[in-house]
């Protein structure tokens, strides 16, 4: 074997040796936790924070709808206009709504002067019934009198009756006593028939009275259901026109004039006419995992910043936080993460800002002083 072949051999080997060295070493070396080091320092300040996104809303906002349907025959307000507390924002036709007002109106007004009617028909019939009790009192007065008479001219007779008997009276005087007795006790009869009569009468009119009393009952129940149905239809006109219930900018209109209004119903998306936010206060809901919002609380300071205004940096304070996860389609699954809501009052809200865009907040939730550091990255555990 020549001296080159040789060398070659022997280079082939250590070649093959240092390969099976350096996969060795690799394969050894493969288990080991890979760490970032960095010098111990001490900082001044060292904060915890927590990290979650979310949007910019106004504190105080309505979704303004419409509680019966008509044609949009109104509307002087436009998306980003400024409009004030009972200030008039669109306007319903009012057609239907004025003649079922007019309606229920003629109805309670008719029921009214039925009830009315009643009232006369029983002041007259117990004015009657006042007439009739006098009556009696001096039917009955005659019946005493006539009685009283009956009682002197039969004692009258049986006196003459003695009398002519023992042939001491005229037999002309005896029958004029035996008329007067007569005539007395038909006086007294007559008297008695027409006590029973106004008795009778009396009766009557009382029962004719309550009988009244009970259809005027009646009738002024009527004139509440219609008075009732008035309010209602009242209430339904008033509400043709709708105002703003506070102060504040119209952040998005849904209708034009000329549009049908729908009565508002949670099923109905389209119920919605308009948006009125007053942005005086402005804040950012923020959407905060379930492992982080156990260490916030209320007041926690928090920088936000927006999407749409990446340069400036808004200071809050925690104002809100949610007791319940926040609902979503995709959260029916036991096995999905739970966000809680976080509301974060802004300090200097900018004019700029609009209700929706996109934010992130950094919530501080603790705060050391004058505290050695290491990166995070640097930190590992290890058996010892």
């Amino acid at each position: 074997m020549s001296r080159k072949k040789k060398i070659w051999i022997a280079a082939g080997g250590v070649v093959v040796l240092g390969l099976i060295v350096f996969f060795s070493i690799k394969a050894t070396r493969k288990d080991e936790v890979s760490v970032q080091t960095a010098k111990v320092q001490r900082k001044d300040v060292l904060k915890a924070k927590v990290s979650a996104s979310g949007e910019i809303r106004a504190k105080e906002f309505v979704d303004l709808q419409s509680e019966i349907a008509g044609i949009i025959t109104e509307l002087p307000v436009r998306e980003g206009d400024k409009v004030e507390k009972n200030q008039v924002l669109l306007r319903i036709d009012p057609i239907q709504t004025e003649a079922e007002a007019s309606s229920s109106r003629a109805q309670y007004e008719a029921s009214m002067a039925d009830a009315r009617a009643q009232e006369f028909l029983i002041l007259n019939a117990e004015a009657g019934l006042a007439r009739d009790e006098a009556a009696l009192r001096s039917a009955r007065a005659e019946l005493d009198q006539a009685e009283s008479n009956l009682n002197r001219a039969q004692n009258s007779y049986r006196r003459k009756q003695q009398l002519h008997e023992d042939g001491l009276l005229s037999r002309e005087e005896y029958e004029l006593a035996q008329t007067e007795a007569k005539v007395a006790s038909s006086q007294h009869e007559s008297a008695k028939a027409r006590v029973s009569q106004m008795e009778v009468q009396i009766q009557v009119a009382k029962n004719n009275i309550q009988q009244m009393k009970t259809s005027q009952a009646a009738a002024l129940n009527r004139a509440k259901s219609q008075a009732a149905m008035l309010t209602r239809a009242s209430d339904q006109l008033k509400k043709t026109t709708l105002y703003s219930p506070l102060n504040g900018v119209i952040t998005q209109l849904l209708v034009e004039k000329g549009e049908r209004a729908v009565p508002g119903i949670l099923s109905n998306p389209q119920a919605t006419l308009m948006t009125i936010a007053d942005l005086s206060v402005i804040q950012a809901e923020l959407k905060v995992d379930e492992t982080d919002v156990v260490s916030l609380k209320l007041g926690d300071q928090s920088s936000v910043k927006v999407d749409a205004l990446p340069d400036t940096v808004f200071e809050g304070e925690v104002t809100e936080i949610g007791n319940s996860p926040i609902r979503t389609a995709a959260s029916s699954a036991q096995q999905e993460a739970k966000d809680f809501k976080v509301i974060v009052t802004l300090k200097s809200p900018s004019a700029k800002l609009r209700p929706g865009m996109s934010c992130t907040g950094d919530i501080t939730t603790d705060t050391k002083q004058n505290v050695l550091v290491i990166p995070i990255q640097a930190l590992t555990i290890r058996e010892v």
